[in-house]
């Protein structure tokens, strides 16, 4: 009929019959068959069967038609449509850590700070000429529309944790400065290196703003800014190229000696406006001299209105002198109306004198005129003469 039974318990030939029509995925690879039937499936110990690469090496195998077996569908499919997980490191596979390929993505973006305009004008504004920072500039993006800063960051191992992202924005004054910081690193980062060391000595801040002064004040040594709460390793210490170790209360000294001195400023200017406003409000000194009391000053009726005085009428000898005096005073007159007609006559005169002499220089500059065109005309080119010519008609014979 067409049927065979295979009893692999009595026959010992067929006992091998398993490596014939039962393989694993494993052990499919690189085969081919018409028929393929695979189990898959997602609950016990079969839960890694289900997988993307087991279902393309059982899939991938067939020629004609394939069968799968699972337990529950809508796990395997779900099994199926999840990415495989891409382990390299054992650290890797106990802790992923997404920030340090993203890390890696950013700084691939960036430039050096002196080769971008905005770099230059931060590092000019912030006083940092001296400096080799190991810092990029991050261009703006969609998400993030400020240029950024980026810093290194590293672990204890010395081994790169991801980045300090500082943005960079303009003051009110025009000047490039710090903005918001964003941190783009794994837990296990330890601290940003600033600024290679070419002293041997390196400097670690606990904040940002410790840490660029450090760059600013100390172009030669390496920075350190400490991100967390642990302190630097040795080994991260020899990233920045430094052996021996400046601790930052030195640093932190200085700019709390600063710090006093700017806060000692404010404090003296806002004595000196709250004098101003003082001042202002207190009401305004009279600057008029303080007037005497009123004295009691008694007058007398005639002192009040005075009598006027009487007029006085002239003798008549005084009128008559007078008048004597008055004649006289017309033969003055007439005297000094002779003298000015003399005068005006001489006058006269001198102006008619001026008038001639003006006129004859007139005409001895245009008879000096006269005869220097003439001159010219005589030196210069002859005007052209038509000269003669012997001219024949010639007929043409016909």
């Amino acid at each position: 009929n067409g049927r065979v039974t295979i009893n692999p318990e009595k026959v010992r030939a067929q006992q091998n019959l398993d490596y014939g029509w039962a393989v694993t995925g494993y052990g499919a690879q690189g085969a081919s068959s018409d028929y393929v039937i695979a189990l898959e499936g997602t609950k016990d110990g079969r839960k890694a069967l289900a997988s993307r690469r087991a279902f393309y090496i059982s899939a991938s195998r067939v020629k004609e038609h394939v069968q799968i077996y699972t337990d529950k569908k809508a796990d395997w499919v779900k099994a199926v449509k999840t990415p495989e997980r891409d382990i390299k490191t054992a650290h890797d596979a106990l802790a992923p850590e997404t920030q340090r390929k993203q890390a890696k993505a950013i700084w691939a973006m960036g430039q050096p700070v002196n080769k971008t305009a905005i770099g230059r004008a931060w590092v000019r504004h912030q006083g940092m000429q001296d400096a080799s920072l190991t810092a990029k500039i991050i261009p703006a993006t969609r998400r993030f529309p400020e240029p950024a800063l980026a810093l290194p960051v590293y672990d204890n191992n010395g081994r790169s944790a991801g980045l300090a992202m500082v943005s960079l924005v303009a003051s009110p004054e025009g000047r490039m400065t710090q903005g918001e910081t964003r941190m783009v690193m794994t837990e296990r980062a330890r601290g940003a290196v600033l600024q290679r060391s070419q002293s041997g000595n390196t400097i670690v801040a606990s904040d940002q703003a410790a840490a660029l002064d450090a760059v600013r004040h100390h172009p030669k040594d390496g920075v350190v800014w400490q991100t967390g709460d642990e302190p630097p390793s040795a080994w991260l210490l020899k990233v920045s190229g430094g052996t021996k170790q400046d601790v930052s209360p030195g640093i932190v000294s200085t700019l709390t000696d600063e710090q006093n001195v700017q806060q000692l400023r404010e404090q003296m200017l806002a004595d000196q406006i709250r004098n101003e406003d003082a001042g202002r409000n207190r009401q305004p000194e009279s600057l008029l001299p303080e007037i005497p009391q009123e004295e009691v000053i008694r007058l007398k009726p005639e002192d009040i209105n005075p009598r006027k005085p009487e007029p006085l009428t002239p003798d008549a000898d005084v009128i008559a002198r007078v008048r004597g005096e008055e004649n006289t005073g017309g033969q003055e007159m007439k005297a000094a109306a002779g003298v000015r007609s003399e005068l005006e006559g001489a006058d006269k005169a001198s102006g008619e004198q001026s008038r001639a002499s003006r006129v004859i220089a007139d005409l001895a500059n245009a008879e000096r005129d006269m005869l220097r065109v003439a001159e010219n005309t005589e030196r210069g080119r002859m005007p052209e003469r038509e000269e003669q010519t012997l001219t024949r008609t010639i007929q043409k014979e016909r």
